[in-house]
């Protein structure tokens, strides 16, 4: 069977490696802006000596960088955990729901991360410099949520026929507005059982009057 492909291309990380990159999410989710973040501080918090850090990366913006790769890849592997363990499609999409809340609850929301931080010019040259594996994450988020999607389709809660593209634009439409609702601190239950009500309605099949 072929090995999955991941962010990284799939290979093990060393423990420093990995005490690095939970390091710099540490401080995040601890309320660091990402454009104050020092490479003795990661240190620090990861428990090794600066010099010890460029070992892995040449430089603080790579680390980062890679940091938020390895968080994009853990949250994809919670995400496919919860998808496989849950046959029904009801149950996919709460499981995909509760991904993005506790996302939201640990703070290391990317898009909240990125809209409030002032990202240094050298930050978004590294990051393109590894556009292919962000690019890699987003195109294995979108298989999953097809296969989710798909499922719906099998058990004729939603309509077959609708391109892929428009799928995903509603699917992901939805957990933005899902996602700004929790800002307000609602009851994430009645929210999570609203945005499943919309995914229904807006692909799902109709009766005839």
């Amino acid at each position: 069977m072929k090995q999955k492909e991941t962010c990284f291309e799939y290979r093990k990380f060393s423990e420093k490696e990995i005490a690095l990159y939970e390091a710099v999410n540490a401080l995040l989710r601890r309320g660091e802006v990402i454009s104050d973040l020092r490479v003795a501080d990661i240190a620090q918090q990861a428990g090794i000596g600066k010099g010890t850090v460029y070992e892995y990366v040449s430089s603080k913006e790579e680390l980062i960088a890679k940091a938020f790769l390895y968080h994009l890849e853990q949250e994809l592997e919670q995400l496919r955990a919860g998808l496989a363990s849950e046959k029904g499609f009801k149950e996919q999409c709460e499981a995909v729901f509760g991904c993005i809340y506790r996302d939201f609850s640990s703070g290391m929301n990317m898009l909240q991360l990125f809209l409030a931080s002032n990202l240094s010019q050298q930050l978004l040259q590294t990051m393109e410099r590894h556009r292919d594996s962000f690019d890699a994450a987003v195109d294995e988020l979108f298989a999953l949520l097809d296969q989710m999607l798909d499922q719906g389709v099998k058990e004729g809660v939603l309509e077959a026929g609708h391109p892929s593209q428009y799928r995903q634009f509603v699917l992901t439409s939805i957990c933005s507005g899902l996602l700004s609702r929790l800002c307000g601190r609602r009851s994430t239950e009645c929210e999570q059982e609203m945005a499943y009500q919309m995914l229904v309605n807006a692909l799902g099949k109709h009766k005839e009057q």
